[in-house]
């Protein structure tokens, strides 16, 4: 009697799956033995989300806008997106850094409060560097240099004015808790009213006659008369003019949670590269963005 192997004796069928189920456990142990392999760079942020808090209510640094497209996000928890300079310098840091951007929409008065309990990583929303403030949170180094303008109604009686001593009599106001509040005092013999909390109620009480005029920085003050036929702004510096100081300072940082010493050694480097021709190009670009109609 001739002797077979057994496993030549196997119908072809078992022999099949008998060499397919070999196979997967072969390939299953290499797999499974193997270090995972990073996600390659370039394929989206990889690092945990930097969330920036801004008023979005503050063109042409930050504001809602109903545009879609480059230079826009989403804020987060709705469908609104934001726009303006302050977000073109968020989603820089965001993709320098390799971490997704969420905006959070938040009141002037309660961002650096949402910033030291942690609710957001930075304030990105055209926030000038002062003693007090530098008490309780850092700042970064500046990433745009402006001075201060009045805003007025085209027309009226305090339009197109040559210095700070014609607006004598005029009634000021300023946004509670800014330099451009303080700025009014620089004002001989304006009438200066209570601050308000951000710069739409500024604007409703221009247009209303509750106050003749308004102190914002130059950017503002030119997007708002660009967007708005019946506001004229006027940029008063030097002789006759505003001036810089610690309580009016004219350039804007970021503010971050004190003791990140190198995540500001981080958003120092980013601002550094930056140019002083692309900064230009993008606040020109935010301010085209409110006069077409995008700020609301």
């Amino acid at each position: 009697m001739n002797l077979v192997p057994f496993c030549s004796r196997a119908p072809k069928r078992r022999r099949t799956a008998l060499f397919w189920g070999l196979t997967f456990l072969c390939f299953a142990c290499v797999t499974g033995c193997r270090s995972p392999r990073p996600a390659a760079l370039g394929n989206g942020p990889q690092g945990p989300p930097l969330v920036v808090g801004m008023e979005c209510a503050f063109a042409p640094y930050n504001f809602r806008t109903v545009q879609k497209g480059e230079g826009t996000h989403p804020i987060d928890g709705g469908s609104a997106r934001a726009a303006g300079y302050d977000v073109r310098i968020a989603q820089l840091i965001a993709q320098k850094m390799d971490r997704p951007l969420i905006i959070k929409q938040i009141a002037w008065e309660g961002l650096i409060p949402a910033l030291q309990a942690g609710g957001i990583d930075l304030i990105v929303a055209g926030m000038s560097e002062t003693k007090e403030r530098a008490a309780s949170v850092a700042f970064s180094e500046a990433y745009y240099e402006a001075g201060f303008a009045i805003l007025v109604q085209k027309g009226s009686r305090f339009d197109h004015k040559k210095s700070l001593s014609e607006y004598a009599g005029a009634r000021f106001v300023g946004q509670k808790s800014t330099s451009y509040d303080r700025a009014i005092d620089q004002i001989p013999g304006a009438v200066h009213l209570p601050p308000l909390g951000s710069v739409p109620l500024l604007i409703h009480a221009l247009q209303s006659g509750v106050a003749d005029g308004l102190v914002v920085e130059r950017p503002v003050a030119v997007a708002l008369a660009q967007a708005r036929s019946d506001l004229s702004a006027t940029v008063l510096e030097g002789p006759g003019g505003f001036q810089a100081g610690p309580q009016t300072p004219t350039s804007v940082s970021i503010a971050l949670p004190l003791g990140k010493e190198p995540l500001l050694q981080t958003i120092n480097a980013i601002l550094r590269e930056l140019s002083s021709s692309q900064r230009d190009a993008w606040m020109q670009e935010a301010m085209t963005q409110a006069k077409i109609g995008g700020m609301r």
